[in-house]
């Protein structure tokens, strides 16, 4: 209970000013630590969903790149076209991160 500006009562214990600005700055510092969790949950969130996402981008990816190797009448299973698939697959995420990154840049 506040009983002026200077001194807070709390138990029948007189209080000081000091203590007061210390309870103050503990609670402002536990509302900034509630605030960094809260966000490193979120992005902690985000990055698995988004580890979802490339999960389902690289079946069908994948799959794609089977379906152009046959219509190439590339056909087998082995090292060489998985290096061949991924090869692909870079060169086609590199350019998407790239043309990605300009149109980002542009909102700015």
């Amino acid at each position: 209970m506040i009983k002026n500006a200077k001194i807070i009562i709390k138990g029948g214990k007189r209080i000081g000013k000091g203590v007061l600005r210390h309870k103050k700055e503990i609670e402002a510092e536990a509302r900034r630590f509630r605030r960094d969790v809260q966000k490193k949950i979120a992005t902690a969130i985000l990055a698995a969903l988004g580890f979802v996402i490339a999960l389902v981008w690289r079946d069908a990816i994948q799959e794609s790149v089977d379906k152009v190797l046959k219509v190439l009448n590339i056909t087998g299973t082995g090292y060489f076209y998985k290096i061949l698939t991924a090869i692909l697959v870079t060169i086609i995420c590199v350019i998407a991160i790239m043309q990605i990154s300009r149109w980002s840049e542009k909102e700015k």
